[in-house]
């Protein structure tokens, strides 16, 4: 059977529940392996488990956020992180 991964910006209890409900409703494995992807050792995880593990069939990256201060009111190192993490990862 085909595994499907999730990557999501998310708790690890709330990824867990949210693979029961999945795994229940679709028949499908699912891995959760909760990461942030802004750490370069996270992403070598993320990238190690997909080179190595021919199973996962789609992966599903859903990670992503916006800033809510006005662009000049915003701190640079945040907006920094924000690109990597909407771009970048």
């Amino acid at each position: 059977m085909a595994t499907t991964s999730f990557w999501w910006h998310a708790t690890a209890n709330a990824l867990t529940t949210l693979r029961g409900v999945l795994q229940t409703r679709q028949g499908r494995t699912i891995e959760v392996i909760a990461v942030d992807l802004n750490r370069t050792s996270d992403l070598a995880r993320v990238e190690d488990v997909l080179r190595s593990d021919a199973s996962i069939t789609l992966l599903v990256n859903n990670a992503g956020l916006g800033a809510t201060a006005p662009l000049l009111a915003s701190d640079i190192e945040k907006v920094t992180d924000m690109i990597n993490l909407n771009v970048t990862s």
